[in-house]
């Protein structure tokens, strides 16, 4: 009996899945690395743009 309550109370302190985060592009330039969260939900289009030119190399070098 002890056995199985013991096996609930360790399911239970498990954490919950969190929502998925946004997703955070990371420009590095001279002066340092700036980190650009994007917000699919406000501006989908012009996220998905973005993203794409990130996708392309447009951003390296």
């Amino acid at each position: 009996m002890v056995r199985p309550l013991l096996c609930l109370l360790a399911l239970l302190t498990l954490p919950a899945p969190a929502r998925a985060a946004n997703p955070v592009v990371e420009l590095t330039t001279t002066a340092g690395t700036i980190a650009v969260e994007l917000y699919p939900d406000k501006a989908p289009k012009t996220v998905e743009n973005f993203l794409a030119y990130v996708d392309s190399g447009f951003y390296d070098g």
